[in-house]
């Protein structure tokens, strides 16, 4: 398969067809990019140099890979379809993963940074080491961070419950809203209440409350966040 460009086409439903794809410079950290219309996203990392992508579609629809600049970039090209998508790759890699329906997105076992963002299903993150981008709208977020890197953060959701496990050496200014639920924490957080005045797309202002809590003196800002659900932030190893 070229490092440029690759087109995985699937002739039956429920097929499975695995590749393999190169980075440009596999010597230094990569990064996948995954938009899909439908469907889940699992991506694993591994002791490996390459990206291994296995994928199983339930229609004849192709999914294209192409790679420039050590960013490896998958796509079903807006066709949608209900299929899944698993990937293993090296430690050390970041992830930028967007879907829509029908499908969770799982990451674990990563060092680089994680950008998940997801409309309609959960996001699942386990055993990673970056800084985290998470967002969806109706859906849980479930992350267990074994390293925190010092850089602001953010887990959001509308519909679901935040359920976050941090390092206990975690040093940050946590900012917390839960408009229907309530937050717990296992960590020792010095709380106080912030009023602010947001404008909406129609223009019109409301008044905000949003809870700031200071961990271990305080750091980088991390941003929990949901309307109807509630906030657990737990205190791992």
């Amino acid at each position: 398969m070229s490092k440029a460009a690759a087109l995985l086409a699937f002739s039956a439903a429920g097929v499975w067809a695995q590749v393999t794809a190169e980075f440009s410079d596999p010597s230094r950290p990569g990064t996948v990019r995954i938009e899909r219309a439908r469907g889940g996203v699992t991506i694993s990392g591994a002791a490996i140099k390459n990206v291994r992508v296995l994928s199983r579609n339930r229609a004849e629809e192709p999914i294209s890979i192409r790679e420039s600049g050590n960013v490896l970039t998958i796509d079903d090209n807006g066709r949608g379809n209900d299929g899944d998508l698993v990937l293993q790759v090296p430690f050390a890699t970041s992830a930028v993963v967007k879907t829509v329906n029908s499908g969770t997105i799982r990451i674990e076992n990563l060092e680089g940074e994680i950008e998940a963002s997801n409309v309609n299903g959960h996001i699942l993150l386990h055993g990673v080491k970056g800084a985290v981008v998470a967002d969806t709208v109706n859906g849980k977020i479930v992350a267990a961070l074994e390293r925190a890197d010092p850089k602001p953060m953010s887990f959001i959701t509308a519909n679901g419950e935040l359920d976050v496990t941090f390092p206990a050496n975690l040093k940050a200014t946590l900012r917390m809203k839960a408009d229907n639920g309530d937050i717990y924490t296992e960590f020792e957080v010095t709380i106080r209440n912030e009023q602010s005045r947001v404008q909406n797309k129609r223009g019109q202002w409301r008044s905000e409350t949003v809870t700031i809590g200071q961990v271990n003196g305080g750091g980088p800002e991390i941003r929990l966040q949901t309307l109807n659900g509630k906030i657990y932030i737990r205190k791992g190893r």
